[in-house]
């Protein structure tokens, strides 16, 4: 897609001239802040305005403890190298994994268009829209999910709240005969299907978005052979898709990592703080995770499994008897915890692991702009988190 350069400017201004009246930051002031920002951290205009890094009460350091999303990549790639066969890339290798180490994970009931060489599992495959119904028919009580074998950011998932040898309902509302649901499941680029029992969460979480399932975001890094988690955040399904993406539209907000209490809300945009679900009005603000601790255990545990990869993105759901791994992500996406914690993830065990894996000169632009910076990350080395 181009970018029309006239636009972005107008935007560009817009932004500053709006910041500038709400907080009383200078249009000069914003300017420098974005310069050395960007020379610093990479961190781009339209992520100095989402994360509100103008705020004035933040510190230099605090500003420069943000990740942008080039350096994010960046420590993917030096903190998730893999070994040469290209290990838990799949859905279904990832949970088998964690499924045989006890750790909870959704019920697979059944597969659409499997390609891979020898299917891991004993679930039925149906490779025709007859077998579908078939399938369908057999497991449809209590809602079913469509996930993509090698999905991301919640494309192509479908949410049906009934199923049966007829088709499908989504939580949406649109019907689907097992038919045209055949017709679109095989459409989308050859992917293989997981489908999966829904997984009912928690009574308390169940209030936000009837019908959708709320999870928990957590990244944790391995540091010194040691699991920590270093950031959560509550993804909160606002549409009736029945995914919690983010960039689906729905809302992410902070978790506090010792009580599991949660924050205010926020949307992709970072500006608007949400202390009420927007469409149901139950309170985000104040909300306690239920059974915070295991929820907790649960990433600890699992993060040894997928070594060398030792920065990941866990998306675990609460249900009444307890957590359930729903996925894995090497990609962790540093947006879901800057933009409803209101502070960066470049601290502590995050400037350990980079030091460790051979990438603190990743930091190298910070220490030249801020004497503070050295010594915030002298003490990050030293482990005063």
């Amino acid at each position: 897609m181009l970018i029309n350069p006239l636009i972005t400017a107008q935007q560009g201004i817009r932004q500053l001239l709006g910041v500038r009246a709400i907080a009383v930051v200078s249009i000069r002031r914003q300017l420098r802040q974005l310069a050395e920002l960007r020379s610093a951290t990479g961190m781009g205009r339209a992520e100095y305005f989402k994360y509100r890094v103008w705020r004035p009460e933040l510190t230099p350091v605090e500003r420069l403890s943000y990740t942008s999303q080039r350096e994010r990549r960046l420590t993917e790639a030096a903190t998730n190298r893999r070994e040469p066969a290209t290990h838990h890339r799949s859905k279904s290798e990832t949970l088998v994994l964690f499924a045989s180490a006890g750790l909870p994970v959704p019920t697979l009931v059944g597969r659409v268009g499997i390609t891979a060489p020898a299917a891991i599992d004993s679930v039925p495959i149906a490779r025709t829209a007859a077998a579908l119904a078939v399938l369908l028919e057999a497991q449809g009580d209590g809602g079913l999910v469509f996930k993509p074998e090698h999905g991301m950011q919640g494309d192509g998932i479908l949410v049906a709240t009934a199923a049966g040898a007829g088709g499908v309902k989504l939580l949406s509302g649109d019907e689907f005969s097992a038919d045209a649901l055949w017709q679109r499941l095989v459409s989308h680029g050859g992917e293989s299907w997981r489908i999966e029992r829904w997984v009912r969460p928690h009574p308390v979480l169940a209030e936000f978005r009837p019908g959708a399932t709320p999870t928990v975001r957590l990244l944790t890094l391995l540091v010194d052979g040691t699991a920590v988690v270093h950031a959560a955040t509550l993804k909160l399904p606002v549409g009736d898709s029945g995914v919690d993406n983010l960039a689906k539209g729905n809302l992410v907000a902070a978790v506090d990592l010792a009580t599991g209490i949660v924050g205010p809300a926020t949307d992709g945009s970072g500006a608007p703080r949400f202390d009420h679900h927007p469409t149901t009005g139950v309170a985000i603000t104040g909300c306690r995770i239920p059974d915070w601790p295991r929820v907790l255990a649960m990433a600890l545990a699992g993060a040894p499994l997928l070594t060398p990869r030792r920065a990941i993105g866990w998306d675990i759901a609460v249900t009444a008897t307890g957590p359930v791994v729903i996925e894995a992500n090497a990609s962790w996406c540093e947006k879901l915890m800057q933009l409803p914690a209101g502070r960066g993830l470049t601290r502590g065990a995050f400037i350990r692991l980079l030091h460790e894996v051979g990438a603190g000169g990743i930091l190298e632009r910070r220490r030249l702009a801020s004497p503070e910076w050295i010594e915030f990350e002298a003490l990050a080395l030293a482990g005063d988190d």
